[in-house]
C-alpha cells in the first residue's frame, strides 16, 4: 500500500513492511543481516503474501567495522557492524533470490512512485 500525504503532490511514501502484528517488527537491512535464520525465514514466507513488500537498506548495510576505524564509535548503536560483510552479502543475495523465486519483481523508487502517481499500482 503507497499514499501521498497530500493526495494531490507527488510526494509518495513507500511504507517499510512490518511483521508480527502488533509488535510491527520491520523487515530492514538490519534485521536481514542479524536475526536468527528461523525468525528471518518466517518474516520472507508471511511477507510473500503481500502484494508489496518494501525492505529498507542502507550503505551500511554492506559495511563491517574492518571497514574504517571511524565505525568505533557508533559500533554500540550500530551492532549489526559486527557481522562481516560476507555474511551480509549471502544474506542479502538469499533474500533477493527469495522474493524473485516467488514472483517479485524488484523496482527502482522512481519507478514504483511512477506506479502510484499513474494509477498503475
Amino acid at each position: 500500500y503507497i499514499t501521498d500525504r497530500a493526495k494531490n503532490s507527488e510526494l509518495v511514501e513507500l511504507p517499510i513492511t512490518t511483521m508480527f502484528y502488533p509488535f510491527g517488527v520491520p523487515l530492514i537491512g538490519t534485521s536481514v543481516n542479524t536475526f536468527p535464520d528461523f525468525l528471518l525465514k518466517t518474516m520472507l514466507f508471511f511477507s510473500k503474501r503481500r502484494d508489496f513488500v518494501n525492505i529498507e537498506m542502507h550503505a551500511i548495510d554492506l559495511c563491517d567495522l574492518s571497514d574504517s576505524d571511524k565505525f568505533k564509535p557508533i559500533e554500540k548503536m550500530q551492532f549489526d557492524l559486527k557481522v562481516p560483510v560476507e555474511i551480509k552479502k549471502k544474506r542479502i543475495s538469499e533474500t533477493i533470490e527469495y522474493y524473485l523465486a516467488n514472483g517479485f519483481a524488484f523496482k527502482t523508487l522512481n519507478d514504483v512512485a511512477d506506479l502510484k502517481l499513474g494509477g498503475k499500482f
